[in-house]
């Protein structure tokens, strides 16, 4: 089998880490062939091992993949709206797979309505783009029914219900995951207790991380302690302003290398603090780590801050307005900081077990051969069907943005 996993993108981000990842382990573990197919500058060939293999992606050019007969072939992709396919790859025979990592994957872009709710969005989107909601709800009904559409958690899946009014009853889930690094490490707790964030500094990630910098500053008086960020992108300036109406230490770091993360966080992480992907970094050593939720405006009222294994194994971070108010606790975060300082060890184990039973690389890999051998769409049909077309509001948007 020949497995091609297509994420054309420069910026640094979960996905195509993921992709990256799972591309080794299906060639280390399982004798997989597999390809990744980027840009030639892109985050995925800049960051190749010795077992990736990269195919260069441009997107004015058709792309013409082997057309191997003695092997099946396979394309996977991040879950997409329709209307951006790549139509400009050739390989009309193979499988095409989906695996939603995103809660707005299936979704055109609003994110200027975000500050609105999720009721306005759904009310925007069914008025002025019914056609693109048709189109999106096609889509996802043809990768149901060919059994070629996984979720990667709960909150993924509710999102995906809930604007294209779709039923999904038997959900396929194939969870984010990453390997485990070959040595053990002894973790102890740092004299000097420091925090880190890691994450990209975009909209959905920022509010809940300026809720965790003021949740910070009301302990400041208590406890010694500094936040360190790592991360980039269009909220940095905000973080910079943040900072100087904190009292305590905060410094940033706008990326560092994969190959070095393991060995910062060892030596410089009491906590971790993250969503998504950037949440396994920690919770892989064993360092505790506290996952955070998605928030599109300011966080006002109490946030209850939850170790990884104390939430459901199917998420990486849910909508903080989707979370029950019989869940929120008053001083959580001074709880969690005290419960950390007098048992580490307990909390240390925990985490990683919870990383072993929910996010180990290897099952997801294993679960993602059993998927693809029972999936059946074919990117032949899925690029000459109706739902690809992207329409005369697309072209007009696209117009006026140049």
């Amino acid at each position: 089998m020949n497995i091609y996993f297509c994420f054309p993108e420069k910026k640094i981000g979960g996905v195509s880490i993921l992709f990256l990842r799972t591309a080794k382990e299906l060639e280390d573990k399982f004798s997989i062939n597999t390809y990744l197919i980027d840009f030639e500058d892109g985050f995925m060939a800049r960051n190749l091992n010795e077992k990736n293999k990269l195919i260069s992606f441009e997107a004015s050019k058709d792309l013409m993949l082997d057309q191997d007969k003695t092997n099946s072939s396979v394309i996977v992709l991040q879950s997409m709206t329709p209307w951006t396919i790549y139509k400009n790859i050739k390989l009309d025979n193979a499988k095409a797979v989906f695996w939603t990592c995103h809660p707005n994957n299936f979704l055109p872009n609003l994110s200027f309505l975000n500050r609105f709710g999720d009721k306005f969005k759904k009310l925007f989107l069914k008025l002025f783009l019914y056609s693109y909601y048709k189109k999106s709800k096609k889509f996802v009904e043809y990768l149901l029914k060919e059994n070629s559409l996984f979720f990667m958690d709960q909150h993924t899946l509710k999102n995906t219900m809930y604007f294209l009014d779709i039923n999904i009853p038997k959900p396929e889930f194939l969870t984010v995951a990453i390997g485990k690094p070959s040595k053990k490490h002894k973790l102890l707790p740092l004299k000097k207790t420091t925090f880190v964030w890691i994450g990209r500094l975009v909209d959905f990630k920022f509010f809940v991380l300026e809720k965790l910098i003021l949740d910070l500053e009301n302990l400041s008086s208590e406890m010694n302690f500094e936040l360190k960020i790592i991360g980039d992108g269009p909220y940095l300036n905000d973080l910079i302003l943040l900072k100087s109406k904190v009292s305590y230490k905060i410094t940033f770091e706008k990326e560092i290398e994969n190959n070095e993360l393991d060995n910062f966080l060892i030596k410089n992480c009491s906590i971790l603090f993250a969503m998504g992907t950037a949440a396994l970094e920690g919770a892989k050593l064993g360092i505790p780590t506290i996952l955070l939720d998605i928030s599109y405006k300011s966080i006002k009222s109490e946030y209850n801050y939850r170790w990884l294994y104390e939430r459901d194994g199917k998420t990486l971070g849910d909508n903080i307005n989707e979370i029950p108010i019989n869940l929120l606790e008053k001083n959580s975060l001074e709880k969690k900081l005290i419960e950390y300082s007098s048992n580490f060890e307990n909390v240390s184990k925990k985490t990683l077990e919870y990383f072993d039973s929910n996010h180990n690389l290897e099952n997801t890999c294993s679960e993602l051969i059993k998927m693809v051998d029972n999936s059946s769409a074919q990117w032949g049909k899925i690029k000459n069907s109706t739902y690809t077309s992207r329409g005369f509001i697309y072209n007009f948007y696209r117009n006026l943005k140049k």
